[in-house]
């Protein structure tokens, strides 16, 4: 991986390069943007810059270091990133720490710590004492999509770079190379990604745009049956990526709101569903509110929040469906 291999965030790799070529790389950096946008793949790049035998403006992407890096064998590059329940364990930042004992022979040690926002308190403070004694020769990079969760203490020990979501170009290159081509699903995953790659991706691959039509009557709930709504909420809280879906329910209450104020329609997300989004009878109060209990729901499912689906959704349609907007989301 190679600077010149990534797709947008020219400016934050600049500010990487420059770092590089004055010998004043940090040793401590915070990632932070959107989730899926490339983080992790700049830090890779960085890794390989810093370490390549022939650096010059960019990695080689021949060398022995290059290629180890490329592989994730090089024993300068330590990975650390959430398990399958989606947290960083205080286990593998203690395993880090002690990797950090030994010193490198050449190059740069980097190490990524992926979804640092996943990490338990305890965990953080294991990682606090390694970024207040950082070890020489040693760059960590923390990557975030949710920096504000980061204890004060750790957010300023690093050097923050903030990555701006991919431009509608990029998305649709990403989505060409990975074989999407037909053009309206190329369209809505852009429209639905928020400039996500990793968002785009999912969205044309688990067909998320029709999904999200058949979900559609989040916005009638007057008209739905306490039966069906039951129904609606076993469905979807059985939905592999119902987080993704959630979004998608979000970007209609947000395309209401554009319609009712004068907004022009080549504004909105769900282009294809402007019937759907002109029926929709909630008042304009509601669709706010409505909006941040979705996004409540939302975030009580995402590690390392453990809520139960069935109940988290079940509670929303609910709360949609009785306009009962004083109760709490589970």
């Amino acid at each position: 991986m190679r600077f010149s291999d990534i797709l947008g965030h020219k400016r934050e790799i600049n500010l990487l390069k420059r770092g590089i070529e004055r010998n004043r790389c940090a040793g401590t950096y915070l990632f932070s943007g959107l989730e899926g946008i490339g983080k992790r793949l700049v830090a890779v790049a960085f890794a390989s810059a810093l370490n390549c035998e022939s650096y010059s403006g960019d990695s080689c992407g021949e060398c022995t270091p290059c290629l180890q890096i490329a592989d994730r064998a090089h024993p300068n590059l330590l990975v650390a990133e959430p398990d399958d329940g989606g947290t960083l364990k205080i286990d593998l930042i203690r395993e880090l720490k002690r990797l950090l004992n030994y010193t490198t022979d050449r190059g740069r040690r980097v190490v990524i710590i992926d979804g640092a926002h996943l990490m338990v308190r305890a965990t953080s403070s294991i990682l606090l004492k390694t970024l207040e004694e950082p070890p020489p020769n040693t760059t960590i990079i923390l990557i975030s999509s949710k920096p504000h969760t980061l204890l004060p203490t750790i957010l300023s020990r690093c050097q923050r770079i903030n990555f701006s979501p991919l431009k509608e170009e990029a998305i649709k290159e990403i989505l060409r190379r990975e074989g999407f081509t037909e053009p309206e699903t190329v369209k809505m995953a852009c429209r639905l990604s928020c400039g996500s790659a990793k968002k785009a991706l999912t969205v044309a691959r688990k067909d998320i745009i029709k999904k999200r039509l058949d979900y559609a009557s989040i916005l009638h709930m007057d008209g739905v049956t306490d039966s069906e709504l039951l129904d609606m909420a076993e469905r979807l809280s059985r939905e592999e990526h119902l987080d993704e879906l959630l979004e998608g329910f979000k970007t209609l209450l947000r395309d209401v709101v554009l319609l009712r104020t004068g907004q022009p329609e080549k504004k909105l997300v769900n282009t294809d569903m402007l019937d759907t989004i002109n029926r929709c009878a909630y008042s304009t109060e509601e669709l706010f509110t409505a909006y941040s209990l979705v996004e409540k729901t939302r975030e009580s499912i995402l590690p390392p929040n453990t809520a139960n689906k069935r109940l988290a959704v079940e509670a929303l349609l609910v709360s949609l469906k009785e306009r009962r907007w004083q109760g709490s989301v589970v």
